[in-house]
């Protein structure tokens, strides 16, 4: 790989360190192509000859050619002595002016344009502009370097604003008054509550007799073909996605996401953040946040809510006086009435599997090993709230 603003290759890892290299395809009976003769364990020597630097390309790695994490709504006016720029993130604004003289653009329909790319220059990649509301009345042009100035002022107002934002918000989460407070705005919101029961399990399992207002499924990258074939009611079925996916399947699950949104599928469940940006980012508006997401008070609800989400699971690690306090928070929150809750997950097989009399039992699900409760837990949840019935960590039968 080379460094940014290098043009000189860089390769070095310390010795009898475990690496991958990707080999390269060639032509079939090419025989540099046929590596059948490794094996696991092997000790292979690279050689930076100029035909293994051929080969086995190093690519360029360069900040610039990414976008940055933060998306900004840009509003910039500009006037015949100074150019203004207001930059918006959540609810985290700041401003910034150059003054300047401005003479009339020679192609004012390419002003856009260049604002885009002088605020998509950012280093490091903290922000990207987002959706650009340009007031520019008498068409006129500013310099690229004066562009470019705004956005540095802008962006470094931004970060002083938001690092703001969040020393509030972290010394609310540690007010014992911001509950009540996160309460009265939940209340002002008017928010549903979570109605009706609904039951979460896998695609191989029954469906319980039982009034369930939903049905939740959980599913992997490879179910496409099985929840297609199932001809699900749409408006009472849930997606809900895996609590791990490797990073060499997220592709394919995000693929996967994309085929059954068009399919008609618009709910689903997010087990994690990750999961939860990659629903967001493919268009589901409907999400709803599993148990895994930890909503355990006021500020999580508030955060997740602000990301997308619209009802939640509660943890069955819930006290009563904390489940109590969720049921009343104005927000849609489901309760476990039922779950065979995950004690222990790895993507290893255990060296030991439970004995019959310890109440435990290990089982492969999704590419993991789960070690859970043969009886399933069961939980009183606060009167009149929604509950759910999560069947999917089961052991299978």
């Amino acid at each position: 790989m080379r460094t940014a603003l290098s043009r000189s290759p860089v390769f070095e890892v310390p010795a009898d360190s475990d690496i991958e290299v990707r080999l390269p395809e060639g032509k079939d009976g090419d025989p540099l192509s046929d590596f059948s003769f490794l094996r696991a364990g092997d000790r292979v020597y690279c050689s930076m000859s100029n035909a293994v630097k051929r080969r086995f390309p190093t690519p360029s790695v360069r900040m610039s050619d990414y976008p940055g994490l933060l998306d900004v709504d840009l509003r910039v006016t500009i006037a015949p002595d100074c150019v203004t720029a207001r930059g918006q993130w959540r609810d985290v604004s700041a401003e910034a002016s150059i003054a300047g003289t401005f003479a009339p653009a020679t192609h004012p329909e390419k002003t856009a344009e260049a604002i885009r790319a002088a605020f998509s220059k950012s280093m490091p990649k903290t922000y990207a502009p987002g959706k650009i509301d340009l007031v520019d009345p008498d068409r006129l042009f500013v310099p690229a370097g004066l562009l470019n100035e705004l956005r540095r002022a802008l962006y470094a107002e931004l970060d002083l604003q938001r690092h703001a934002a969040r020393a509030q918000a972290i010394e609310e989460a540690r007010d014992d008054s911001s509950d009540s407070i996160r309460l009265e705005q939940a209340e002002t919101r008017q928010a549903e509550p979570a109605s009706g029961n609904t039951l979460k399990l896998r695609l191989d399992q029954q469906i319980p007799l039982g009034e369930w207002s939903e049905i939740v499924y959980a599913i992997d990258e490879n179910a496409v073909k099985e929840v297609e074939g199932r001809e699900l009611a749409r408006e009472t079925t849930r997606l809900a996605l895996p609590v791990y996916v490797s990073e060499q399947a997220f592709a394919k699950l995000r693929v996967a996401v994309k085929h059954l949104l068009r399919a008609g599928f618009t709910k689903w469940e997010a087990s994690d953040l990750a999961t939860l940006r990659l629903l967001k980012a493919c268009g589901a508006a409907d999400v709803s946040a599993d148990w895994t997401l930890y909503a355990f008070n006021a500020q999580a609800l508030a955060e997740l809510a602000a990301r997308g989400v619209s009802s939640f699971v509660a943890s069955p690690e819930n006290s009563r006086e904390n489940a109590q306090f969720l049921a009343e928070s104005g927000y849609p929150v489901s309760f476990l009435v039922q779950q065979s809750t995950p004690l222990f997950i790895s993507l290893t097989e255990p060296a030991q599997f439970p004995g019959e009399d310890s109440g435990l039992v290990t089982f492969r699900r999704q590419g993991l090993w789960i070690t859970t409760r043969r009886v399933p837990r069961t939980s009183k949840p606060p009167a009149g709230s929604a509950q759910r019935v999560d069947l999917s960590w089961d052991a299978p039968l």
